[in-house]
């Protein structure tokens, strides 16, 4: 993906886990028309992870949503 943002195929992974019975990238590419495959294994294994700040941003949504 080089320069370009991970976010969208983020995204679909995502949404890919919540909707495919089994969570690997082939089934998930196969339910959802977006998905493409290669785009999910390239975000997974390449892409560069601010755990930290994933985590951090995680938890910050759930208190939100608590909260509401």
């Amino acid at each position: 993906m080089g320069t370009r943002s991970v976010a969208s195929a983020a995204e679909t992974y995502l949404l890919g886990l919540f909707a495919s019975p089994k969570s690997n990238m082939l089934s998930m590419s196969e339910r959802m028309l977006e998905a493409d495959h290669q785009v999910l294994h390239h975000m997974l294994s390449d892409s560069e992870w601010d755990f930290d700040g994933l985590v951090s941003e995680t938890s910050l949504r759930s208190t939100r949503s608590s909260a509401e």
